[in-house]
């Protein structure tokens, strides 16, 4: 070190290196000053909030007297870079609420000497200078195997923890592949052997320490490195090696090099071993957790199911912006503790943007906080596959994915459904629109007890929304009243009819309705279209619906819904109904049934199978409906189906 030299040590102990003098962190005198220390080292480039400062140190709960405390703290670090013969005032700098360490020119921070050490690696492999690549990988992998802040166990430290062990596995590839192209096979092991230790369950790094041993001519310990892989693989994840390790194992036995030390990452599109699970193939799936070995083994467990299309951001905020530029994925998997945009914030922008259909919840939270999360999102109208604790498995990935039903993708509101929304004004004003009706059965009585109408459009997923846009949604609304009405008009029977999301704020809607109709009419109305409508005015609507004479039905599950509106019915969220009865678990349903029997009003539930019907009937619901019971008829032929319908044959409790 020059003299004048100034370098802060973060990693292994925290110390002031100047003039070849060292002023070691005891003079820190408690960890609250070790983390402002190193957070301000970190951020020396730019000058941080006191409150920025508070979050680091009090993750969890600010105490009142936290301003006072960081006072403490700051004091604490200016008496701290004072014994290291830093002028404080300099050094240590505040202004309008804001903290800056200032440090001398020239100074350095272990933790940037090592990023830019690993950018020197792949820069000078990239360039064909093994030799020099080796070195400057090998001190990063040095530098990120000491420890930082052990003593902290949450927040901030723990996020640069994982980044710092994320820094670690890269720099030992790096420095492998490059000490093999260097030709020093046993130094290019010694660093794989360290890389498998270091990530056991890294597949890429076994796979590339099964083509450094076949390079180097060792067949055994090349079937003995992919034994060991193939069976931490099997007893922690619950899968197989995928076809590149399969292919590196085979290469290693012939003795033909695998084109060199290939580098150890995953192939995104990499196929499923042994032609397992491919009716997942086609699905695109998003994986947002902040944890970096955590994210990763969720991507290698979807490769495993034969999940081709795979992103992964590090947050809420990266995966919005990577949202914004690429198709809607069919399902997002998604932490729920991260830092920044937390994921109940970023499911919240998902539905309000309709950028996916269904997420799965994966969190090491209470369970408890799980399904308050899980009911939050249906209640945004989205699918909830799972909202499950860590560390997923492949067994629960796979119920869970098997869960799925596609639907039509979010990007249908473009040119093509606009124009559909002149045909459908079109169809509106000459009175064509047709519409089918689907019989709902009492299962008490075993009869046809209502009807709900269905629309005969191209785009029935996304109509409701796509009129309300267009300003249509009035007008279709009682446009299915009416033929409502008339399909009915010799029934005794209920026509379940619902609303567009826009119509709940319209206070004129019930003296509309009311002039067409208002005998047996029960209106439905989206779980989260009453959370993203909540106000005044919707309370307005919906008691004078009530009062003229309406029932009202909650499609989907929402807490504040069942306690604050005057319901009628409830509707078992759809995607739920499917999941449960895929993976026998019905304890995500536990929610919508409890409110209804708390309620007293009965509870709706859709079928498509005989499993889904028997569910339906396990749980307690008073009516069923869907193409396992009764396909939808029009109009005019609906009087005849409701004669004619009879129960179909179910399997209850192992007898027909």
């Amino acid at each position: 070190m020059s003299p004048g030299h100034t370098r802060i040590t973060l990693l292994g102990n925290i110390t002031i290196q100047r003039a070849g003098e060292v002023a070691p962190a005891v003079g820190l005198s408690g960890r609250r000053s070790e983390i402002v220390f190193a957070y301000l080292a970190c951020e020396h480039r730019r000058s941080v909030s006191r409150d920025e400062l508070a979050n680091a140190l009090w993750p969890e709960l600010l105490p009142d007297t936290w301003n006072a405390a960081l006072r403490g703290v700051l004091s604490d670090v200016r008496r701290f870079l004072e014994r290291a013969g830093l002028d404080p005032a300099e050094t240590l700098r505040t202004e309008q609420g804001r903290v800056r360490l200032h440090l001398p020119e020239g100074a350095t921070v272990d933790v940037d000497e090592t990023k830019t050490a690993l950018s020197a690696a792949r820069t000078y492999l990239a360039v064909g200078d093994p030799s020099a690549a080796a070195g400057a990988a090998g001190r990063a992998a040095d530098a990120t195997a000491l420890s930082f802040l052990p003593s902290h166990d949450e927040g901030w430290a723990s996020e640069v923890r994982s980044e710092l062990d994320s820094l670690h596995t890269e720099a030992l590839e790096v420095q492998a592949q490059a000490l093999a192209q260097a030709g020093d096979a046993r130094a290019a092991l010694a660093a794989a052997d360290r890389l498998v230790r270091a990530e056991p369950f890294h597949e890429g790094a076994h796979r590339l320490r099964i083509t450094l041993l076949g390079e180097a001519g060792d067949r055994a310990g090349a079937l003995k490195a992919y034994e060991r892989c193939k069976a931490l693989l099997a007893a922690e994840l619950g899968i197989t090696p995928s076809p590149e390790t399969a292919a590196a194992l085979r290469q290693a036995m012939q003795g033909s090099p695998a084109g060199g030390a290939a580098p150890a990452q995953h192939s995104a599109a990499a196929p499923p071993p042994g032609g397992a699970a491919t009716r997942f193939d086609a699905y695109s799936v998003l994986v947002v957790e902040d944890h970096d070995f955590q994210r990763r083994t969720t991507l290698t467990l979807l490769r495993s199911l034969g999940v081709a299309d795979l992103h992964d951001a590090s947050d809420g905020t990266a995966a919005l912006a990577l949202l914004d530029g690429t198709p809607a994925p069919d399902v997002i998997i998604c932490d729920i503790d991260m830092p920044g945009m937390d994921g109940v914030e970023f499911i919240r922008n998902v539905a309000e943007r309709r950028l996916a259909s269904a997420v799965v919840i994966a969190s090491g939270l209470d369970g408890r906080v799980l399904e308050t999360v899980r009911a939050a999102s249906e209640g945004y109208g989205l699918q909830v596959l799972g909202a499950v604790g860590k560390p997923l498995t492949a067994a629960a990935l796979e119920g869970m994915l098997g869960a799925y039903r596609p639907q039509r993708k979010v990007t249908t509101a473009s040119a093509e459904l606009s124009g559909s929304m002149a045909t459908l004004a079109a169809a509106l004003d000459d009175g064509t629109l047709a519409v089918d009706f689907e019989p709902i059965i009492d299962l008490a009585t075993g009869r046809v007890a209502g009807l709900r109408p269905t629309v005969r459009w191209p785009f029935a997923d996304d109509l409701l929304v796509a009129a309300d846009d267009a300003g249509l949604g009035r007008r279709l609304v009682e446009h299915v009243l009416r033929e409502a009405r008339a399909a009915t008009r010799r029934l005794d029977l209920d026509a379940f009819v619902e609303l567009t999301p826009n119509l709940l704020t319209d206070v004129s809607l019930a003296d509309g309705l009311a002039a067409i109709t208002r005998e047996r009419v029960v209106l439905v109305a989206g779980a989260g279209a009453l959370a993203s409508h909540d106000s005044p005015a919707m309370l307005d609507v919906l008691a004078r619906l009530r009062v003229k004479g309406y029932g009202l039905c909650l499609d989907g599950f929402d807490l504040g819904a069942l306690e604050r509106l005057p319901l009628t019915h409830i509707q078992l969220p759809a995607d739920l109904v499917i999941a449960a009865a895929s993976t026998g678990d019905s304890t995500q349903l536990g929610p919508a049934v409890d409110g209804s029997r708390l309620l007293g009003v009965p509870l709706i539930g859709r079928c498509e199978t005989e499993a889904e019907f028997e569910l339906l009937l396990a749980v307690g619901c008073s009516f069923a409906h869907g193409p396992f019971l009764a396909p939808a008829a029009p109009g005019a032929q609906l009087e005849r189906a409701v004669e004619e319908w009879t129960a179909p044959p179910v399997t209850i409790d192992g007898s027909r």
